[in-house]
């Protein structure tokens, strides 16, 4: 299916769990951005949650582009962690999250935290789902029709304009 999915707003509770589940389930990696904010790169809550899914890890690497229009300045590259699907690993994320824009709330107040943020599904090396945190950006690479379908169960889609140029390929 040459179809791409924009989500329209954020996933919470229940569904989120349930799209980490189908995430999980249809994935092969999944992956993690360190955060935007270097203060919070050197955060012990972010050295923590990464040594969680250090049993996990298959690779790290350098980026100044991701998905959806997400470019970084040359000599400000992020790193991206890569990580193999495990049950294991999944829980890790419930343990933390409830949304997939990976917010947590604060007096009150949904607020970008000083986790790892991006998260990402791949089936083998192709994209399926990706976020990045702070543009509430959500797009998803439904391969097949019950994927749409499920997909469309749990949020709120627009279809948009397929883009290979998005389109990310691990390279492991």
């Amino acid at each position: 299916m040459d179809i791409m999915l924009e989500l329209e707003e954020n996933i919470k509770n229940e569904k989120f769990y349930k799209l980490l589940d189908l995430c999980f389930k249809v994935s092969t990696y999944f992956s993690f951005t360190e955060n935007s904010l270097e203060k919070f790169v050197k955060s012990e809550n972010h050295a923590n949650f990464l040594k969680k899914l250090e049993p996990f890890f298959v690779k790290s690497y350098k980026v100044n582009h991701w998905h959806a229009h997400y470019y970084i300045s040359k000599g400000n590259e992020r790193n991206v962690y890569i990580f193999r699907i495990d049950d294991l690993a999944k829980q890790v994320i419930k343990d933390e999250f409830d949304n997939i824009f990976l917010l947590k709330e604060i007096n009150g107040k949904k607020n970008f935290t000083d986790l790892p943020e991006d998260l990402c599904f791949f089936l083998n090396k192709k994209l399926f789902l990706g976020t990045v945190t702070h543009g509430f950006i959500c797009t998803a690479y439904p391969f097949s029709e019950k994927i749409y379908k499920d997909l469309l169960e749990l949020g709120k889609w627009k279809t948009v304009k397929y883009s290979d140029e998005e389109q990310i390929m691990l390279d492991l």
